[in-house]
C-alpha cells in the first residue's frame, strides 16, 4: 500500500504550503500562549457563555468538548489515517 498523494509532482508545493501555514500558526499561537497565559481569555469566554445560557450553545460546547477524550481522539486519528493516507488496491 501506497500513499496515493505523495506521489504526485502537482500537490507536493500545495502540501508544502499548508505545512508551512500550519507550523507557523503554530509557533505564533504557542509564543502568544507564552507571553499571554490563556487564563484571562478562558475565564472571558466564560462568562461570555454561562452570561446567555441557550440549549444550542450548551449542547455545541458538550460536543466540542467530546473531541477531547483520549478514545474518541484515537479513533478520530485512527480513522482518517485510514481513510486519506493509502489508496485501494
Amino acid at each position: 500500500m501506497k500513499p496515493f498523494f505523495f506521489n504526485d509532482t502537482n500537490l507536493k508545493p500545495l502540501l508544502a504550503g499548508i505545512f508551512t501555514v500550519c507550523l507557523i500558526t503554530f509557533v505564533l499561537l504557542s509564543l502568544y500562549v507564552m507571553v499571554e497565559p490563556p487564563q484571562y481569555l478562558d475565564i472571558h469566554i466564560s462568562k461570555e457563555i454561562q452570561e446567555n445560557q441557550n440549549i444550542y450553545i450548551n449542547n455545541v460546547m458538550i460536543g466540542i468538548s467530546s473531541l477531547g477524550r483520549t478514545t474518541v481522539s484515537v479513533i478520530i486519528v485512527i480513522f482518517f489515517s485510514s481513510f486519506f493516507g493509502f489508496e485501494e488496491t
